[in-house]
């Protein structure tokens, strides 16, 4: 493959790759394999198909130790396709409210937040994988629950499936 700004033959790489296509600023995939040009650095990567990487940014979201941000709030209601009516009814609150929150000029409660992250995970995950991801998101909120999303930084790291091998969601 050749670069499209350069003309260069590409090299193939792995590594952590800046998943801005998600919509959100502070995800990398880790072993990420892509194309990178020698002369520009220009990055091709070899993304995992949609539904797969959002839904494992979501485990990632779900079980973080801090309360969700706006901007999660809003890459959950969308993964889950929700407007912001359905959403506020879903969590028996307002869409005003729910504007709030994810423009980021109200900080959403531990209740709203808990019940959030439950919702999203009955809604997003089969039942298989319920039971692990809701005594997950207990344990965060009860043990290690912060208030703020920057920690650690803020990055979500999500670890890339393998093209080639089905990833159970």
């Amino acid at each position: 493959m050749f670069c499209i700004a350069c003309k260069v033959q590409t090299e193939e790489r792995v590594g952590r790759y800046h998943y801005q296509e998600c919509g959100l600023d502070n995800v990398w995939l880790l072993n990420c394999r892509m194309r990178v040009c020698p002369k520009c650095d220009a990055e091709y990567p070899e993304l995992p198909d949609a539904d797969t990487a959002s839904k494992s940014i979501a485990k990632v979201i779900l079980t973080k130790q801090y309360k969700l941000d706006g901007d999660s709030i809003v890459f959950l209601r969308k993964l889950m396709s929700l407007t912001s009516e359905q959403f506020a009814a879903l969590l028996s609150t307002t869409r005003i409210e729910v504007s709030r929150w994810e423009n980021g000029k109200v900080n959403i409660s531990a209740l709203f937040d808990f019940r959030l992250r439950l919702i999203a995970v009955e809604r997003l995950f089969p039942v298989s994988e319920q039971l692990m991801l809701n005594q997950e998101i207990n344990r965060v909120i009860r043990v290690a629950y912060s208030e703020s999303p920057y920690d650690d930084f803020g990055l979500i790291e999500v670890p890339t499936p393998s093209p080639y091998v089905s990833m159970p969601v």
